[in-house]
C-alpha cells in the first residue's frame, strides 16, 4: 500500500506542478549505504510527531497535582490506543531512548520522553456537577482560545496553564520537531534528510484524508479522482489497490475484538488438533474417536475466547472427523471378549502380505481380525502354556488354539469323544488316543491315580503360583462301609432269591404246580447261609453273630496343626479307620497365565493357609463354583505405578478352565455331571450348559481325569455368550453348579483299552 500511495502522490505533485522532494526518488545505492535512513516518501512515510492540547477540562479545584495526575493517565491511555491500532510504533529505537524509531508502517510518532506530550488547560472554576453531560462539539482553535484566555484574570491558575505554560509547551515541541526528529539524523557529515515544504506537506495530506476519511476532493466541481485518472491512467489501478488494502485494514482495526478472537481461537484449535492425534493408535473405532474428539472439544471451549469461538469449535469437530474417516477408521468387528479389531476398515479384502523378519519370510494374514490383545493360556491337560490371540470365532477360542499343543496325547492317555459317547446306566465311551475331538470342552484321562502325588501336587505343569497346585483330598468313605454295603447287597439278593423260590413252591389255586427244577446254589463266602433259614424251619439255638456298626468318624477337622506329628497321626488314623480317599480340584487361570487351584467361594487354595482343607473335599463338592473370580495378580503392586491395580478389568479376573478328579482304586464309582448356569445379558432366565454330558458320566476306578471347560460358552442356539465387561457382573454371571461329582456304592470296570 505504501508504494501505491507514494506513486499516487507523485502523480498528484506532477499534476499540481509541485516540486517532488529529492529523497523521494533517491538511488538504491543511497539506501544501501545507510539502511536506517528512511527519507520522506509522502503520506506513506511522512511520519508526523504528535502532541496534544486538551482545553476546558473541568476541575473542582485547580492544583498542579491533580492536573499532572490526569495528564499522566491520559498519556498512558492515548499511547495504548495508538499502538493497538498500529498507528504508532511499538518499540523504542535501540541506543536512542528519547524517541521511538520511525516505522514505515506507522502513521504517527508518539515521543517517549520525560517531556509530556499532552498539555491540559483547565476551565474556569465553577461549581462541579457530577451529572454534567459531555458533548462532542467542534473544538475551538488554539488562537481563539488564547484570545479568550487573555481576557481572564492575569494572576489566576487558569491564566497560567492557558497562556504561559501553553506557550512554553508549543515552543519546546516546535524546536524538537525541527531539530531532534529521527528524520533529521545525519547520514554523514555533509548530507541529511530534508524536511518537506509546507505546500508539499499540505498536498500530501489531501490524498491521505481522501483515502482514510473519505473526504471529497473536487476541482472546479469535478471529482478529482476522475481528473487524475484521465490525466494518468496508471492511477486507476493504484487507487483500487489502496482502497482494497485500506478497507481490510480499517475493518481489522474497527473489528479488533473479532480479529483477536479469530487469531486466538485458530491457535487454540491447532493445539487441540495436535492433542487429538497425540497418543492415538494407528486405527481406532468410532467409540474411541468420539471420546477423544469430545475431550479436545472440551479443552478447546475452556480456552477459546471471543466471537469466533463457536465457528472454530465446529471447524475443529469437522477436522477431527475428517482425520478419523480418511486415515484412522478401524474395523468395527468385536471379539468374543468385547474388544474392537484394531486393523484398518476393509482389511478383509486385502490379500495376505509377506514380510521379511530376521531373514525369514512371514505371511501376514491381513484378512484376519486382530484386537492386539493376547492371552497366555494352558493346554487341555494343563501341562504347557502358549500365547493365544483374542478370538473372534468360537472355534478359534475352544478348538483351534488347543490343536497347537502336542503334550496332551501320549502313553496311557486318552480323550473322551463326548459327542459320540453315551452316558448313564448304559454308558458306552468312544475314546481317542491321538487327537482331541473337536468340541468346546475336553475330558482327558491322564493315567492311573498314581500320576498325582499329594506331597508334590500337579507336577511338571507351567504357570502355577507358589503352593497353589495341590488338589483337595476327598475322604469319600471307608473300607468297612464298603464291605457293609456289599454284605447288605448280598443279603438283599439272597432274600429276593428265597422269596422267589417260595412263590414257586406254592402255586395258585386251580393250577397244577410246575415241576421243581433244582437250581445251582451260589456259594457266598462273605456271609453264612445259616443266617437265612428255610421257610417253616426254626433256627438253631446258637446265637447269630451280628456285625457291629462302624465307629463314628469325624470327617471335618478344624484348625489342624501342620506339624509332622499331626500328619503322622492322620496317616495312622486313616490306615486304622480304612478311609477311602480321592482328590478333586478346580483350576483357574487369568489372561497373563497365572494359574491356581481354588478352595471354593472365590478363594485361592494355597497349602498351609488358614482353613486349608486338609482332610477331605466333601464341603467343596457340595457348593457352587464361580466361573470368574479375582486373580491374585491384581493384588501385586505394579513396579511402575506402585499400586496394586491392573490396567484392564479383564486382566483382574481368572476363569475356571479345568476340573481335576483322582478316583480311588476301590469298589465304588465316581460320576461326573457338570452343569454351568449362565446369566445371559438381555435374558431374564439363566441358561444351563451341560457340555454334552446330559447323564452322569462314570469315571473308572484308580484313574486321574481332567475336564477342560470352554473358554467361550454357547447359548441354546449355538451363539457365543459375550463376557460381561463390568467386573462385578462378570463374577456373578456364571457358576458350576454343586454336586458336579458324586460317588456311588457300586463297582465300575476300568475304561476299555486303558491300564491293561
Amino acid at each position: 500500500m505504501y508504494t501505491h500511495l507514494a506513486q499516487f502522490q507523485s502523480c498528484c505533485w506532477k499534476y499540481w506542478d509541485i516540486p517532488v522532494p529529492n529523497a523521494l526518488f533517491e538511488k538504491k545505492e543511497f539506501d544501501r549505504v545507510n539502511p536506517n535512513f528512511l527519507g520522506w516518501w509522502g503520506p506513506a512515510k511522512g511520519v508526523p510527531m504528535l502532541v496534544f492540547v486538551a482545553a476546558n477540562i473541568p476541575f473542582p479545584e485547580i492544583t498542579s497535582t491533580a492536573i499532572k495526575r490526569m495528564q499522566e493517565s491520559l498519556q498512558i491511555r492515548l499511547k495504548s490506543i495508538f499502538r493497538a491500532l498500529h498507528l504508532a510504533p511499538l518499540k523504542q529505537e535501540p541506543g536512542n531512548s528519547s524517541h521511538a524509531p520511525v516505522d514505515v508502517k506507522s502513521l504517527f510518532l508518539l515521543p517517549s520522553t520525560s517531556q509530556p506530550i499532552i498539555h491540559i488547560v483547565p476551565s474556569v472554576p465553577q461549581e462541579f456537577d457530577a451529572e454534567q453531560e459531555y458533548v462532542f462539539d467542534q473544538p475551538i482553535s488554539i488562537s481563539s482560545y488564547l484570545q479568550q484566555s487573555a481576557n481572564n484574570e492575569p494572576n489566576s491558575s487558569h491564566h497560567e496553564y492557558g497562556d504561559n505554560l501553553l506557550r512554553n509547551f508549543v515552543t519546546i515541541w516546535a524546536k524538537t520537531a525541527t531539530s531532534r526528529h529521527p528524520l533529521h539524523k545525519k547520514m554523514n557529515d555533509t548530507k541529511h534528510a530534508p524536511l518537506p515544504t509546507p505546500i508539499q506537506f499540505a498536498s500530501a495530506a489531501i490524498p491521505l484524508l481522501y483515502f482514510l476519511f473519505n473526504q471529497p476532493m473536487r476541482e472546479n466541481g469535478t471529482d478529482f479522482r476522475e481528473i487524475i485518472i484521465a490525466e494518468y491512467s496508471s492511477t486507476k489501478g493504484m487507487i483500487q489497490q489502496i482502497e482494497v488494502i485500506l478497507r481490510k485494514k480499517i475493518k481489522d482495526n474497527i473489528e479488533i475484538e473479532r480479529v483477536f478472537s479469530k487469531n486466538y481461537c485458530y491457535g487454540v484449535m491447532q493445539n487441540c488438533n495436535e492433542a487429538y492425534l497425540q497418543d492415538s493408535p494407528s486405527f481406532y473405532p468410532k467409540k474411541y474417536h468420539i471420546w477423544k474428539r469430545d475431550n479436545v472439544l472440551r479443552q478447546y471451549k475452556s480456552l477459546a475466547r471471543g466471537s469466533c469461538k463457536e465457528e472454530y469449535a465446529a471447524r475443529l469437530e469437522r477436522e477431527c472427523d475428517l482425520v478419523w474417516k480418511q486415515d484412522r477408521q478401524s474395523c468395527e468387528h468385536l471379539s468374543l471378549t468385547d474388544r474392537f479389531c484394531r486393523l484398518k476398515i476393509g482389511h478383509e479384502a486385502i490379500p495376505p502380505q509377506s514380510q521379511k523378519r530376521d531373514d525369514r519370510t512371514i505371511l501376514i494374514e491381513t484378512g484376519k481380525h486382530s484386537s492386539g490383545f493376547t492371552f497366555f493360556h494352558a493346554c487341555n491337560c494343563g501341562r504347557s502354556q502358549k500365547l493365544r490371540d483374542d478370538p473372534f470365532a468360537i472355534s478359534d477360542a475352544n478348538i483351534r488354539f488347543y490343536e497347537k499343543f502336542s503334550c496332551c496325547s501320549g502313553k496311557d492317555r486318552a480323550f473322551v469323544n463326548i459327542r459320540a459317547s453315551t452316558f448313564g446306566n448304559n454308558q458306552k465311551l468312544e475314546l481317542s488316543y491321538d487327537d482331541a475331538p473337536e468340541d468346546d470342552s475336553a475330558l482327558l484321562f491322564l493315567g492311573p491315580s498314581t500320576v498325582y502325588k499329594n506331597n508334590v501336587g500337579l507336577d511338571k505343569t507351567e504357570g502355577f503360583l507358589n503352593n497353589t497346585n495341590y488338589l483337595i483330598p476327598w475322604s469319600i468313605t471307608t473300607v468297612n462301609d464298603i464291605k457293609l454295603h456289599q454284605q447288605e447287597q448280598l443279603a438283599k439278593e439272597v432274600k429276593d432269591s428265597a422269596r422267589s423260590s417260595v412263590q414257586e413252591e406254592w402255586p395258585m389255586l386251580g393250577k397244577i404246580p410246575a415241576p421243581v427244577v433244582a437250581k445251582p446254589v451260589k456259594v457266598i463266602s462273605a456271609v453264612s447261609l445259616e443266617a437265612f433259614p428255610a421257610l417253616g424251619t426254626n433256627p438253631p439255638p446258637t446265637a447269630t453273630p451280628t456285625i457291629a456298626p462302624p465307629p463314628t468318624k469325624q470327617l471335618f477337622e478344624a484348625n489342624e496343626n501342620n506339624g509332622g506329628r499331626r500328619r503322622r497321626y492322620n496317616r495312622m488314623r486313616d490306615r486304622l479307620q480304612g478311609l477311602v480317599r480321592g482328590y478333586v480340584g478346580a483350576e483357574y487361570e487369568c489372561a497373563q497365565g497365572h494359574r491356581f487351584l481354588s478352595c471354593g467361594e472365590g478363594r485361592v487354595c494355597k497349602l498351609g493357609h488358614a482353613s486349608h482343607p486338609k482332610e477331605h473335599g466333601n464341603y467343596f463338592v457340595h457348593q457352587d463354583l464361580q466361573i470368574f473370580i479375582l486373580c491374585p495378580c491384581c493384588y501385586v503392586p505394579n513396579s511402575n505405578t506402585g499400586s496394586g491395580a491392573v490396567n484392564s478389568p479383564n486382566e483382574m479376573t481368572a476363569q475356571l478352565m479345568r476340573f481335576y478328579v483322582v478316583t480311588p482304586d476301590e469298589d465304588i464309582t465316581i460320576t461326573m455331571e457338570p452343569k454351568i448356569k449362565i446369566n445371559v445379558p438381555g435374558n431374564e432366565e439363566p441358561i444351563i450348559v451341560d457340555l454334552g454330558i446330559n447323564d452322569p458320566l462314570s469315571l473308572g476306578p484308580g484313574g486321574s481325569y481332567v475336564l477342560r471347560l470352554p473358554f467361550i460358552y454357547r447359548d441354546n442356539n449355538g451363539s457365543p455368550i459375550p463376557i460381561e465387561t463390568d467386573l462385578e457382573k462378570r463374577m456373578a454371571s456364571a457358576v458350576l453348579q454343586k454336586d458336579c461329582v458324586k460317588f456311588h456304592y457300586k463297582k465300575t470296570p476300568k475304561w476299555v483299552g486303558l491300564n491293561g
